[in-house]
Protein backbone atom coordinates (compact mmCIF):
# COMPACT_ATOMS: atom_id res chain seq x y z
CA UNK A 1 0.00 0.00 0.00
CA UNK A 2 1.39 3.62 -1.21
CA UNK A 3 0.15 5.30 2.41
CA UNK A 4 0.07 3.66 6.05
CA UNK A 5 -2.85 1.97 7.52
CA UNK A 6 -3.09 2.22 11.07
CA UNK A 7 -6.18 0.34 12.37
CA UNK A 8 -5.32 -0.73 15.36
CA UNK A 9 -2.32 1.59 15.92
CA UNK A 10 0.22 3.43 14.10
CA UNK A 11 2.88 1.29 16.05
CA UNK A 12 2.16 -1.79 14.60
CA UNK A 13 2.62 -0.18 10.76
CA UNK A 14 4.55 -2.26 9.09
CA UNK A 15 7.82 0.02 7.07
CA UNK A 16 7.41 1.70 3.56
CA UNK A 17 10.04 -0.40 2.44
CA UNK A 18 9.70 -3.49 4.09
CA UNK A 19 7.33 -6.71 4.86
CA UNK A 20 7.12 -8.29 8.10
CA UNK A 21 7.27 -11.78 8.38
CA UNK A 22 4.90 -13.46 10.91
CA UNK A 23 4.63 -16.85 12.24
CA UNK A 24 1.01 -17.48 13.94
CA UNK A 25 1.14 -21.13 16.45
CA UNK A 26 -1.92 -22.53 17.86
CA UNK A 27 -1.75 -24.11 21.07
CA UNK A 28 -2.14 -28.00 21.21
CA UNK A 29 -5.41 -28.97 23.31
CA UNK A 30 -7.28 -25.71 22.72
CA UNK A 31 -8.55 -26.02 19.36
CA UNK A 32 -12.14 -24.80 19.68
CA UNK A 33 -11.18 -22.29 22.21
CA UNK A 34 -8.01 -20.57 20.12
CA UNK A 35 -4.47 -20.04 22.66
CA UNK A 36 -2.14 -18.49 20.06
CA UNK A 37 1.52 -17.09 19.99
CA UNK A 38 2.58 -14.64 17.64
CA UNK A 39 6.19 -14.68 16.80
CA UNK A 40 8.45 -12.61 13.94
CA UNK A 41 10.68 -14.29 11.71
CA UNK A 42 13.80 -14.41 13.98
CA UNK A 43 11.29 -16.47 17.07
CA UNK A 44 10.64 -13.17 19.14
CA UNK A 45 7.54 -13.17 20.88
CA UNK A 46 4.81 -9.99 19.39
CA UNK A 47 1.69 -11.19 20.47
CA UNK A 48 -0.63 -14.20 22.17
CA UNK A 49 -4.09 -14.47 21.82
CA UNK A 50 -5.93 -15.60 24.80
CA UNK A 51 -9.42 -17.62 24.68
CA UNK A 52 -11.71 -16.96 27.90
CA UNK A 53 -12.44 -19.75 28.95
CA UNK A 54 -15.42 -18.47 31.30
CA UNK A 55 -17.26 -16.80 28.68
CA UNK A 56 -20.27 -17.80 26.27
CA UNK A 57 -20.31 -15.46 23.77
CA UNK A 58 -16.83 -17.21 22.33
CA UNK A 59 -14.07 -14.11 22.77
CA UNK A 60 -10.52 -13.57 22.43
CA UNK A 61 -8.00 -10.95 23.70
CA UNK A 62 -5.11 -10.12 21.90
CA UNK A 63 -2.71 -9.41 24.15
CA UNK A 64 0.62 -7.33 24.00
CA UNK A 65 4.49 -9.10 25.95
CA UNK A 66 3.23 -7.24 29.46
CA UNK A 67 -0.19 -9.20 29.25
CA UNK A 68 -2.13 -5.96 28.19
CA UNK A 69 -4.91 -6.22 25.98
CA UNK A 70 -4.42 -4.54 22.57
CA UNK A 71 -7.92 -5.90 20.85
CA UNK A 72 -10.73 -8.22 22.05
CA UNK A 73 -12.89 -10.13 19.59
CA UNK A 74 -16.04 -12.16 20.29
CA UNK A 75 -18.07 -13.86 18.11
CA UNK A 76 -21.92 -12.56 17.56
CA UNK A 77 -23.77 -15.22 17.87
CA UNK A 78 -27.61 -15.77 16.76
CA UNK A 79 -26.47 -14.76 12.87
CA UNK A 80 -26.77 -16.75 9.31
CA UNK A 81 -23.38 -15.84 8.59
CA UNK A 82 -20.22 -16.35 11.05
CA UNK A 83 -19.56 -12.62 12.50
CA UNK A 84 -17.04 -11.30 15.07
CA UNK A 85 -16.90 -7.91 16.45
CA UNK A 86 -13.19 -6.37 17.22
CA UNK A 87 -12.93 -3.99 20.08
CA UNK A 88 -10.05 -1.46 21.33
CA UNK A 89 -8.38 -3.79 24.03
CA UNK A 90 -10.89 -4.11 27.12
CA UNK A 91 -13.73 -0.83 25.71
CA UNK A 92 -16.63 -1.04 23.83
CA UNK A 93 -15.11 0.92 20.82
CA UNK A 94 -15.68 -1.39 17.81
CA UNK A 95 -12.91 -1.20 15.35
CA UNK A 96 -14.04 -3.43 12.74
CA UNK A 97 -16.66 -6.09 12.12
CA UNK A 98 -16.04 -9.75 10.01
CA UNK A 99 -18.75 -11.60 7.82
CA UNK A 100 -18.04 -14.81 6.40
CA UNK A 101 -20.12 -14.66 2.87
CA UNK A 102 -18.73 -17.79 1.29
CA UNK A 103 -20.35 -20.76 1.83
CA UNK A 104 -18.69 -23.08 -0.84
CA UNK A 105 -16.94 -25.99 1.05
CA UNK A 106 -13.44 -25.58 -0.34
CA UNK A 107 -13.39 -21.53 0.03
CA UNK A 108 -13.77 -19.08 3.04
CA UNK A 109 -14.63 -15.49 2.20
CA UNK A 110 -14.79 -12.96 5.37
CA UNK A 111 -15.26 -9.23 4.72
CA UNK A 112 -13.92 -6.50 6.68
CA UNK A 113 -16.27 -3.20 7.71
CA UNK A 114 -14.32 -0.61 9.78
CA UNK A 115 -15.85 0.63 12.52
CA UNK A 116 -16.64 3.81 10.79
CA UNK A 117 -18.70 1.95 8.03
CA UNK A 118 -21.96 2.32 9.47
CA UNK A 119 -23.53 0.65 6.70
CA UNK A 120 -21.47 -2.18 5.73
CA UNK A 121 -22.72 -2.19 2.07
CA UNK A 122 -18.98 -2.38 0.69
CA UNK A 123 -16.39 -4.21 2.49
CA UNK A 124 -13.50 -2.60 3.70
CA UNK A 125 -11.41 -5.47 3.22
CA UNK A 126 -11.37 -8.84 2.14
CA UNK A 127 -10.07 -12.06 2.95
CA UNK A 128 -10.21 -15.23 0.66
CA UNK A 129 -9.46 -18.20 2.49
CA UNK A 130 -8.73 -21.79 0.55
CA UNK A 131 -9.66 -25.17 1.49
CA UNK A 132 -9.77 -26.33 5.15
CA UNK A 133 -8.16 -22.34 5.26
CA UNK A 134 -4.90 -23.35 4.58
CA UNK A 135 -3.72 -20.10 3.34
CA UNK A 136 -5.33 -16.72 2.58
CA UNK A 137 -5.16 -13.50 0.96
CA UNK A 138 -5.93 -10.73 2.52
CA UNK A 139 -7.25 -7.45 0.01
CA UNK A 140 -7.67 -3.57 0.72
CA UNK A 141 -10.61 -1.99 -0.29
CA UNK A 142 -9.58 -2.00 -4.23
CA UNK A 143 -10.16 -5.69 -4.35
CA UNK A 144 -6.58 -5.99 -5.81
CA UNK A 145 -4.09 -4.75 -3.82
CA UNK A 146 -3.13 -7.49 -1.34
CA UNK A 147 -1.99 -6.47 1.86
CA UNK A 148 -1.17 -9.98 3.47
CA UNK A 149 -1.08 -13.89 2.91
CA UNK A 150 -0.93 -16.70 5.20
CA UNK A 151 -0.07 -20.42 4.78
CA UNK A 152 -0.44 -22.85 6.68
CA UNK A 153 2.64 -25.18 7.50
CA UNK A 154 1.42 -28.80 7.73
CA UNK A 155 3.93 -31.35 9.91
CA UNK A 156 3.80 -34.48 11.31
CA UNK A 157 3.35 -32.29 14.53
CA UNK A 158 0.55 -30.18 13.31
CA UNK A 159 -1.00 -33.28 12.80
CA UNK A 160 -0.38 -35.61 15.70
CA UNK A 161 -0.98 -32.67 18.32
CA UNK A 162 -3.45 -30.09 16.07
CA UNK A 163 -0.75 -27.39 16.85
CA UNK A 164 -1.16 -25.78 13.54
CA UNK A 165 1.52 -23.30 12.34
CA UNK A 166 0.06 -20.62 9.95
CA UNK A 167 3.00 -18.12 7.86
CA UNK A 168 2.25 -14.73 7.31
CA UNK A 169 3.71 -12.16 5.75
CA UNK A 170 2.50 -8.35 5.67
CA UNK A 171 2.98 -6.38 3.37
CA UNK A 172 4.72 -2.95 3.49
CA UNK A 173 2.61 0.10 5.54
CA UNK A 174 -0.26 -2.23 6.84
CA UNK A 175 -0.88 -2.97 10.63
CA UNK A 176 0.05 -5.96 11.64
CA UNK A 177 -1.79 -6.82 14.58
CA UNK A 178 -4.80 -6.31 12.39
CA UNK A 179 -3.97 -8.81 10.00
CA UNK A 180 -3.34 -11.40 13.25
CA UNK A 181 -6.77 -10.27 14.43
CA UNK A 182 -7.96 -11.76 10.80
CA UNK A 183 -5.89 -14.70 10.50
CA UNK A 184 -6.95 -15.83 13.87
CA UNK A 185 -11.26 -15.11 12.91
CA UNK A 186 -10.56 -16.76 9.66
CA UNK A 187 -9.47 -19.75 11.83
CA UNK A 188 -11.80 -19.98 14.88
CA UNK A 189 -14.38 -19.79 11.66
CA UNK A 190 -13.09 -22.97 9.82
CA UNK A 191 -13.61 -24.26 13.70
CA UNK A 192 -16.81 -23.19 14.15
CA UNK A 193 -18.14 -24.64 10.58
CA UNK A 194 -16.69 -27.93 11.95
CA UNK A 195 -18.84 -28.17 15.32
CA UNK A 196 -22.05 -26.30 14.03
Amino acid sequence: MVHPVPIVSSRYVTSDCNSLDLVIVREPFNPSRGNFMVTNANGRVMFNVIGDFLSLADRRVLCDLNGTPILSFQRKHGYILDQWDVFRGSSNERIFRTKRTCFVPCKTTLEVFLGGNTNENVWDFLVRGTLFNNSCTIYARDGTTVVAKMQKKHSVESIALRKDTFRVRVFPNVDYAFIVALVVILDQSKINKQFT
